[in-house]
């Protein structure tokens, strides 16, 4: 089997290669589909993320979210503890750029797994036939989700989906996929 190294550095080859317009429209597809699941739809609060570059750009949730009176929130770096926490982000929210130059709020208001119906995962690969999910190495979303009751969607590009990622017992799944041409439940 392929180790988990050597998919990211695949991944990321491929992610290098993309076109700006390309990841922009399809990013849109896939806000589509996201906005159009009821489980979007039934959530009050949601989980999303600042993209890194060659990841799918939630940017286009965010609006709709506040226009439908939802609560969003994004990943927040804490070094004290080395994790990371979900902090409420609004239309007037200051951001600062964080850990890895992610972009997160300045001044966080914690928001607690607890309180969130929807996460939205990023990842470098998914197997579309179990959900599981290959991160950057850190572990940082597998902590989270292994204390997360709610619903989870990974969200990737259709080159991101792989029939067979490694796994071990702290990786966590995902509920759901979303990539610009599918949307795969588990």
């Amino acid at each position: 089997m392929v180790t988990k190294n050597t998919i990211r550095k695949q991944i990321a080859a491929q992610r290098a290669r993309l076109d700006v317009a390309w990841i922009t429209k399809s990013s849109q597809h896939i806000a589509t589909k996201i906005q159009a699941h009821s489980l979007f739809n039934a959530s009050q609060t949601i989980a999303l993320y600042s993209a890194l570059p060659g990841e799918v750009d939630l940017q286009h949730l965010f609006k709709p979210c506040w226009q439908q009176k939802k609560r969003t929130c994004v990943p927040v770096f804490e070094a004290e503890t080395n994790q990371y926490v979900f902090a409420e982000i609004t239309p007037d929210t200051a951001l600062h750029l964080g850990r890895y130059q992610i972009p997160e709020p300045s001044n966080p208001q914690v928001i607690s797994l607890e309180e969130i119906d929807l996460m939205l995962v990023p990842g470098v690969a998914f197997n579309p036939n179990t959900g599981d999910r290959l991160g950057r190495g850190g572990g940082y979303y597998d902590r989270l989700l292994a204390s997360f009751s709610g619903h989870t969607f990974g969200i990737g590009f259709s080159f991101q989906l792989l029939n067979s990622i490694p796994i071990e017992p702290t990786d966590q799944p995902v509920n759901a996929l979303v990539t610009e041409d599918q949307l795969i439940s588990f």
